[in-house]
């Protein structure tokens, strides 16, 4: 179990963490336990006179941790409510991420994570530590080892450009050059001449030669942004550069030979547009000998405090007010409250880090007050709230069903995605019983029931797993365990 720091009266001890050696209770309060940036050694307890010195007790379990307010008198609230009395955390609520707010300024995220990092090593430009940020540095080190195709897949606004970057900078293409290209913002009759030039006299206004994205990115690395959005006759000239290294110019007479690492990213759902006709399946397949997922910020949470201050910072110093950040240590008044960054932390976030950049440099543009919650000028910065219950208390009420109208098809299928599409977790997470929850996937337009899967689509799945090197149950977005069982049943080896 893992606490980490996502708010604190000195933005300089966000992202600090305090992680459990085993079961036990803990004490939270000013003066304990003691927090450590990661790769860092040094501990030292929050130190806020904003704390009681009477401490929050943790009584950590296997995978459930028990809240006792009965010590402190810090007003404590679990994931924006109140509480007054025992409050118990289960191990679906840990794997989300339980946002503790303490008084008005101090939250904590309280979480599971793997170990902390015993050293700095390079953040490669990417902010956080959270346990996908770390899988994600470790992908992108993974990636940079060779120079074949790259396929970045992440929704909108997750960091897939800055990842590619970093792919790039870490690859044997440093040396050379990095030229990133968003096919959606080119003309869709220009694309091809963007991307391999033309000659002289090419076509109507080609009145010099033009050398493409391609050949200006020879001996580095060329970002094929928004690749989805490429028209079907430029992925069939694409497929031809990735199998020959070769570019044709439009109304050139001769090839020319060009030595590029290419990296593709996108947010489209390219399965859908090869089974449409919209993608290429060779070139899907080309691109994707690697694929890298950039994890949505709703995965990152224990990040969210730590963007929101790196956001934050040079918006503050461009403007003189970065002091705010780093108040006197008995400062009583601080800018920014406890109750904001709690709802950051618990909001969907469906634009992701830009989403949430944007957000936090429209409250820089606040510095002239304190930002509270409950002034609508910063309320209208959050985003909708996650799906997730209530704690529960030392006598729980029972959880009524959830009317499946009120779920959206995208909130259901963002937390299968969270619970590893387990339809147990997902009843647990919603508060509702099994059959309602098959019957809500039974309803959506993608997710499927293992149980309902043929062997023509668990086939077809595993050739995708193939390509992609994924685990076949993420392919088919179904639970690994009820897959197994499936093939078992269609007599799979």
């Amino acid at each position: 179990m893992t606490l980490t720091v996502l708010a604190h009266p000195s933005a300089s001890r966000v992202g600090e963490v305090w992680q459990a050696s085993g079961q036990g209770t803990v004490l939270v309060s000013r003066a304990e336990p003691g927090f450590r940036p990661p790769g860092a050694r040094r501990e030292q307890p929050l130190l806020t006179p904003l704390l009681s010195r009477k401490p929050l007790a943790l009584e950590v379990g296997a995978r459930r941790v028990a809240l006792d307010t009965s010590q402190t008198t810090t007003p404590i609230r679990v994931d924006g409510h109140p509480v007054t009395e025992r409050s118990e955390v289960g191990p679906a609520a840990l794997e989300r991420g339980v946002v503790l707010e303490l008084g008005r300024h101090v939250v904590l995220l309280l979480h599971l994570a793997g170990p902390i990092p015993e050293a700095p090593g390079d953040d490669l430009g990417i902010v956080g530590h959270s346990d996908g940020t770390q899988a994600l540095r470790e992908a992108i080190a993974r990636a940079a080892q060779n120079r074949l195709p790259l396929l970045v897949r992440g929704e909108t606004g997750s960091g897939k450009e800055l990842v590619a970057a970093a792919v790039h900078a870490l690859g044997a293409s440093k040396g050379g050059p990095y030229v990133a290209v968003n096919l959606a913002a080119l003309a869709p009759n220009l694309i091809a001449s963007e991307l391999f030039g033309h000659a002289r006299g090419a076509f109507s206004g080609a009145a010099q030669a033009h050398d493409g994205y391609f050949v200006r990115a020879h001996g580095g690395t060329l970002l094929l942004d928004e690749i989805g959005e490429a028209p079907v006759e430029v992925q069939v000239a694409l497929l031809r550069v990735l199998e020959t290294q070769e570019v044709q110019p439009i109304g050139g007479r001769a090839a020319r030979r060009v030595d590029v690492r290419v990296i593709a990213a996108t947010d489209a759902d390219l399965d859908a547009a090869i089974a449409s006709g919209r993608f290429r399946a060779p070139l899907f397949y080309r691109l994707g000998q690697q694929v890298l997922h950039v994890p949505p910020l709703r995965e990152r949470r224990a990040d969210i405090g730590r963007l929101i201050v790196h956001f934050l910072r040079p918006a503050l110093a461009a403007i003189g007010r970065e002091a705010l950040l780093e108040p006197a240590p008995t400062e009583r008044h601080v800018w920014l409250s406890a109750d904001v960054v709690a709802a950051f932390a618990r909001a969907a976030w469906p634009g992701n880090i830009r989403e949430l950049r944007n957000a936090a440099q429209a409250l820089a543009a606040l510095s002239d007050k304190p930002l509270r919650l409950d002034d609508p000028e910063v309320a209208r910065l959050v985003p909708a709230a996650a799906p997730r219950p209530a704690p529960a208390t030392a006598t729980p009420l029972p959880t009524p069903e959830v009317d499946w109208r009120e779920i959206s098809a995208d909130e259901l299928h963002a937390l299968m995605a969270r619970v590893d599409y387990k339809l147990g977790d997902a009843a647990d997470a919603l508060g509702v019983s099994r059959p309602t929850i098959n019957k809500l996937v039974d309803e959506h337009p993608v997710l499927r029931r293992p149980a309902t899967l043929s062997r023509d689509e668990i086939e077809a799945g595993l050739a995708r797993a193939e390509q992609r090197g994924e685990p076949v149950w993420k392919v088919l977005e179904v639970s690994e365990r009820g897959l197994r069982r499936r093939m078992v049943q269609l007599g799979f080896e």
